[in-house]
């Protein structure tokens, strides 16, 4: 059985632990982690959801789930790109990018975490059919455009900062 650590609208621990499964509370938070995966050759990796997935079944978005009972939002979000896609990325190469909380309608939500991490594709991917449908990688542009869906305008500016960074240290590494 899994479970997950309730945290407060402000990101503190309550001390409370529950079933993933649970009936969500008022005023209880869970965290989430995503992660933005980059390749070698500067393209990104894009998984289409489960066609049976709760949440946006079809849609093509980032990596990422759930943080678990005493796991770290880096630690999930190594987690989930090893159970989603089979690729290992390394705890010390995520680039935390920020946090934002999510309101849900009976007044509890989720805190996520938004990280980005190079990854190393040429190996290929093995991804969940029970979470992932189908996986694509493709350039920055298309890439933005297929994950705005449910994003804000404060992710727009940290995945298009990040590209920008990360295509500056890539130039800088092969002069």
């Amino acid at each position: 059985m899994e479970y997950r650590d309730i945290y407060t609208k402000d990101d503190e621990f309550t001390g409370i632990v529950r079933e993933k499964h649970a009936p969500r509370v008022a005023g209880e938070y869970y965290r989430h982690s995503i992660v933005i995966l980059r390749n070698q050759e500067g393209l990104y990796v894009l998984q289409q959801r489960s066609l049976k997935a709760r949440y946006f079944p079809g849609k093509w978005d980032v990596t990422g789930g759930g943080v678990r009972h005493k796991e770290t939002p880096e630690e999930t979000a190594v987690r989930e790109v090893k159970e989603e896609l089979g690729l290992t990325i390394d705890i010390q190469e995520l680039v935390f990018l920020y946090k934002y909380r999510v309101e849900f309608e009976m007044k509890d939500g989720s805190i996520v975490y938004v990280f980005a991490a190079p990854c190393d594709t040429s190996t290929g991917y093995v991804f969940d059919p029970y979470e992932v449908n189908a996986v694509k990688i493709i350039p920055f542009e298309a890439y933005f455009e297929a994950v705005m869906f449910n994003k804000d305008e404060r992710f727009a500016r940290a995945l298009k900062e990040y590209e920008m960074r990360a295509s500056l240290f890539n130039s800088n590494e092969n002069e």
